[in-house]
C-alpha cells in the first residue's frame, strides 16, 4: 500500500495543492520532491532527502528503490551527481578525522586522499569510492588464539601488529575498520550530500 503526504504535510512542505490519494509514479514524485526541495531554500533551509519522500513510494533509505528512484531525481536536483562529488571532495579531501570506538578500544585517525566516481553491479551501481589512509599506529583491542594453551589472549597493540597476528581474519577488522569509517563520514556524505560511497584502506605511518 502506498502512503501519500497529507493535505496539511504536503501544504506545509510544499506550499500548493495538496496530490491525489493514488501511486505516485516517477513524475509524480519527481514533481513533489522538487517542490519540497525548492520550498525548503526559500525557508533558508538545506534540501534534504526527508522521510516524507520515501514514505510516498513506501520505500527505505538505503534500499533498491531509494538508489534507483529517489536518489537520481535527488542528483538531478542538485546537478548531477559529478556536482555533489566536487562539493563533497572540497570539504574533506586532504581533511583528518578521529576514529574512536570505546567498545574495541579504537583510536586511531584517518585521512582522505582520493575520491573518485566508481561503478559496480549490484546497487547502489553508481557510488563514489574513497581512498583512506589509516594511521597504522593507532592502538585497538582484540583476541588472539593460543594453540599451546588452547586459550584465547585478549591483546591491546597498533593496529599494524593486529593485522599481523590476526592473520586469517584481516578481512574482519578491515571490514570493521570500514564501517567505523562510514559512521564517521556519514552526516556528510549521506544526511548533507546524499551520494553512497565505498571505502579503500591504506596502512601508513602519521608521525
Amino acid at each position: 500500500m502506498k502512503i501519500v503526504l497529507t493535505e496539511e504535510q504536503h501544504k506545509r512542505l510544499v506550499g500548493t495543492q495538496p496530490i491525489n490519494e493514488s501511486e505516485i509514479d516517477q513524475y509524480q514524485l519527481k514533481k513533489v520532491a522538487f517542490s519540497i526541495w525548492n520550498n525548503m531554500k526559500k525557508k533558508g533551509e538545506r534540501p534534504a532527502l526527508l522521510d516524507i519522500i520515501y514514505d510516498l513510494i513506501d520505500a527505505q533509505r538505503h534500499s533498491y528503490r531509494d538508489y534507483e528512484e529517489v536518489r537520481p531525481i535527488w542528483y538531478e536536483y542538485n546537478g548531477g551527481m559529478s556536482v555533489l562529488m566536487e562539493k563533497l571532495k572540497e570539504e574533506i579531501l586532504g581533511k583528518t578525522f578521529e576514529l574512536k570506538d570505546p567498545m574495541m578500544g579504537l583510536d586511531t585517525k584517518f585521512r582522505i586522499k582520493e575520491l573518485d566516481m566508481n561503478l559496480k553491479h549490484t546497487w547502489p551501481s553508481k557510488f563514489i569510492e574513497l581512498v583512506c589512509e589509516v594511521d597504522k599506529n593507532g592502538m585497538i583491542d582484540y583476541e588472539t588464539y593460543v594453540d599451546e594453551t588452547d586459550q584465547v589472549v585478549q591483546n591491546r597493540d597498533t593496529i599494524e601488529q593486529a593485522l599481523y597476528e590476526l592473520e586469517y581474519e584481516q578481512d574482519d577488522l578491515e571490514n570493521f575498520l570500514k564501517g567505523e569509517i562510514v559512521q564517521v563520514l556519514e552526516p556528510i556524505t549521506d544526511e548533507k550530500y546524499g551520494v553512497p560511497i565505498g571505502i579503500d584502506i591504506e596502512y601508513i605511518d602519521f608521525n
